[in-house]
């Protein structure tokens, strides 16, 4: 059943507080727009004209891709609330979305940053909408001081949220439970700086007992944050967090290659956002650092282009041995992030010394793997060139040398 009722729509549709809107998921997988006032569309930039229209057609592509990612999520919920914000930071649109079967029916009101964060929690559009059993439910409201790095506590809802309002007025540090993103400042950092929800679970231990929470960070006002935490039980807590892997296809799990997302949107304080088991392993048994995958040479070219590149790195065990990765490094415009993958060489390549012949740097390169028994197949993935272009180069610098076969190439090094 609708929250809001028919009379309730005719009521607000022409009122300019208002924005109020449905869409529908066709068989194909689509978004149709079914209906929107024209605040709504005013707020999207789209004509009114867009009834029937898939929102691809309306919408900048990533906001559209956007609405259908998260259309499965609020299916499932049923009921969500959020605030949304359109440029002017000072107003932001309390909306409540509900979705019965695939019809996706929306309405937010407008809300100042001021009446927001002076109306008595329990008395605000926003929360009331969330409350349906306060036991399962935790509101926290931050404010942010950006340049100390301090996020302090403005208000707690409900009051007796496992004796966390003694904690009001003070950082989000001082809140000494063991867990791991709630009291990540990063976190709070990254939903600021991205102006995105950020969504992950959180498991915290208190007086011998162990609370698991579904949470939403959201950014407001570009110096507050919401936290909204669901209580939930330990098995719905494993369920999401299979669902939470799968859907995050951008670290893949694999015994290969380890993947992690780098954020240097503060350069002082880079910060690995994410990565998968083989990547977490190699923390546990190598010398990794942040600072020295940031360091590397495919990692700052990459900063200069923001294209993918690749190169290698050297990291060493904590036996002390040596191991050999190949390094690529690419940007995630989307995320703000660098995805840095790390896959193992099976040997590493040991480069000949042919300086004293006219071979450029590439083909003295390219030379070193045919010496140590590469394939041109392999040589081209590694050095992501075409095989054309290894044969070529090869070809030249055997005709520089004065041989004709690898055969040869062997027999000169080893003269």
């Amino acid at each position: 059943m609708l929250r809001y009722t028919t009379e309730a729509i005719s009521k607000y549709w022409d009122n300019e507080d208002y924005r109020i809107f449905t869409f529908k998921m066709t068989t194909e997988g689509n978004l149709i727009i079914i209906s929107s006032n024209s605040t709504n569309c005013r707020l999207y930039d789209f004509s009114e004209q867009c009834v029937g229209k898939s929102l691809y057609d309306v919408m900048p592509s990533e906001h559209a891709a956007r609405w259908h990612q998260r259309f499965p999520e609020w299916k499932e919920r049923g009921l969500i609330s959020y605030i949304a914000q359109f440029e002017d930071t000072s107003i932001a649109w309390d909306t409540t979305i509900e979705v019965i079967d695939n019809t996706l029916f929306g309405i937010g009101k407008k809300v100042i940053a001021e009446h927001l964060y002076q109306a008595p929690l329990e008395n605000h559009e926003l929360f009331n909408h969330f409350v349906v059993q306060q036991e399962e439910f935790i509101l926290i409201t931050l404010q942010a001081e950006l340049e100390n790095n301090l996020f302090t506590i403005d208000s707690i809802y409900p009051d007796s949220s496992i004796g966390l309002n003694s904690f009001i007025g003070k950082d989000i540090s001082a809140i000494t439970y063991h867990c791991t993103n709630i009291l990540n400042k990063k976190v709070y950092n990254k939903a600021l700086q991205s102006n995105k929800v950020i969504h992950f679970l959180d498991e915290l231990h208190y007086h011998g007992e162990s609370f698991f929470f579904d949470i939403n960070l959201f950014p407001f006002a570009k110096t507050k944050v919401i936290l909204y935490a669901k209580r939930i039980s330990a098995d719905k807590y494993k369920v999401l967090q299979k669902k939470l892997n799968l859907s995050s296809s951008i670290y893949p799990e694999s015994d290969q290659f380890g993947v992690c997302e780098i954020s240097i949107v503060n350069e002082h304080d880079p910060y690995i956002v994410g990565c998968n088991s083989y990547f977490k392993k190699l923390l546990s048994e190598t010398d990794i650092k942040v600072n020295s995958l940031i360091n590397s040479s495919p990692f700052q070219q990459c900063l200069i282009s923001l294209s993918k590149e690749n190169g290698k790195i050297n990291l060493n065990s904590n036996i002390g041995e040596a191991i050999f990765f190949e390094i690529t490094t690419f940007y995630r415009p989307e995320e703000n992030v660098f995805m840095v993958v790390l896959s193992k060489e099976e040997k590493p390549v040991v480069h000949i010394n042919l300086e004293s012949t006219t071979l450029s740097t590439r083909q003295q390169e390219i030379i070193s793997y045919v010496a140590n028994g590469y394939t041109n197949r392999y040589i081209a993935n590694k050095l992501n060139i075409s095989e054309g272009t290894v044969k070529k180069t090869i070809y030249n610098s055997y005709k520089k040398l004065g041989i004709g076969s690898r055969v040869e190439l062997l027999k000169l090094l080893t003269s």
